[in-house]
């Protein structure tokens, strides 16, 4: 039996599961491919997004226009045209700013966590999904009346309610009545 199956039996068909599973393939593989065939100016764009302005908390050095920022992307743009790699551009700002210029923490160390998290919530949300859908599909009915072991020992003919639908009936007959009453004295 695939972990599927046992997830969430007959929710997804396993030709569906191979056809989703084929596309997140393609998915990963051409993300993965796409970064070898991208111009000057859209390496230094990118590595620009990924380096943090040191005067502005938060900010991005493509975002920002402080004259620290303008410096910043000048250096990424020369040593992109020097041959140098997006790891050696990087490993460079850190060694002169800091590991905060980065705007994504290296997964290294504590830092680990904050990448962790988001794939381990994830996962288990999915598995609490797959364990709420499962007990649904198992849950057996309720008995209909108090008291009864099963559904098909329940009274469902309403004999027990007559008592209470005369009350309703009453009480409704006295609304009318005081209604009626109100009105006459109303137009008089």
């Amino acid at each position: 039996m695939s972990a599927l199956k046992w997830f969430a039996p007959g929710l997804i068909s396993g030709r569906w599961a191979c056809v989703i599973a084929a596309a997140l393939l393609v998915a990963l593989f051409s993300a993965s491919c796409s970064g070898a065939d991208l111009s000057l100016d859209d390496r230094a764009l990118a590595l620009n997004r990924q380096l943090i302005c040191p005067l502005c908390p938060g900010t991005t050095i493509d975002q920002s226009s402080v004259q620290i920022s303008k410096d910043m992307r000048r250096i990424v743009r020369e040593k992109l045209e020097a041959g140098e790699t997006e790891q050696q551009i990087k490993d460079y700002f850190v060694d002169r700013y800091g590991p905060f210029v980065l705007a994504a923490p290296p997964p290294t160390g504590f830092n680990i966590l904050a990448w962790a998290i988001p794939g381990v919530a994830l996962v288990g949300g999915a598995i609490g999904v797959g364990f709420i859908l499962r007990s649904m599909r198992n849950r057996r009915p309720a008995p209909l009346a108090a008291g009864a072991d099963d559904a098909e020992t329940a009274d469902t003919s309403g004999a027990d309610l007559v008592p209470y639908l005369s009350a309703v009936d009453a009480d409704l007959e006295n609304i009318s009545r005081r209604d009626q009453a109100g009105g006459k004295d109303d137009e008089e």
